[in-house]
C-alpha cells in the first residue's frame, strides 16, 4: 500500500500537452536510475500521471529533472511530503504539504494502475509485456490511494 512507502515521487500531468513529455521523461529516469514506476489516474484528471518508487537519495536528480521540464511533482521521504511546482521558477513553489491521515483536509487521491500477470508469469522477470502475459479477465489492477492536503502558509 502506498501509505506504507517511505519514499516515492508522483509526476503530475496537468494537461494533455504534457502527457507524452512526462511519459518520455519517466521512461528515461527509469532506465538511467533503475527506478520502477506505474501509471496513475488522479481523481478529476483525464491524463495519466506516474508514480516512481524513488528513494531519498534520488531527490536531487528528480528535482533537477522537474526543474528542466517545468513539471509538478509530489515528493515523499522521511523529511518532506509535499506537492511542488517547477513551472514558474527553478527553486520550485510548494503548493501544499500532504499527510497520510487528516479528516479535515482536502483529498489528493487517485488509482495506481499495475499490470495483472497470468499466474504462470508472476514472480518471473518479463522483458516485454504483451497481451500474452496479461490476465485475460482483468489485465490491470487498481490500487486506490488518498492523502490529505495541508495548506501552505
Amino acid at each position: 500500500m502506498l501509505k506504507d512507502k517511505d519514499s516515492f515521487t508522483i509526476i503530475i500531468c496537468e494537461d494533455e500537452t504534457e502527457e507524452e513529455k512526462i511519459r518520455d521523461t519517466v521512461q528515461k529516469i527509469s532506465l538511467r536510475k533503475q527506478i520502477k514506476y506505474n501509471g496513475i489516474k488522479l481523481k478529476g484528471n483525464e491524463e495519466y500521471s506516474y508514480i516512481l518508487y524513488t528513494e531519498a537519495k534520488d531527490k536531487q536528480y528528480i528535482f533537477n529533472m522537474a526543474t528542466n521540464k517545468k513539471l509538478t511533482v509530489v515528493w515523499k521521504d522521511n523529511e518532506f511530503f509535499e506537492i511542488t511546482s517547477f513551472k514558474n521558477n527553478t527553486k520550485g513553489d510548494v503548493i501544499c504539504y500532504l499527510e497520510n491521515e487528516n479528516n479535515n483536509g482536502e483529498k489528493f487521491e487517485g488509482e495506481i494502475i499495475t499490470l495483472n500477470l497470468k499466474p504462470e508469469y508472476k514472480g518471473r522477470k518479463i522483458m516485454l509485456i504483451s497481451n500474452i502475459v496479461l490476465d485475460n479477465i482483468e489485465p490491470f489492477k487498481y490500487e486506490h490511494f488518498e492523502f490529505y492536503k495541508i495548506e501552505n502558509e
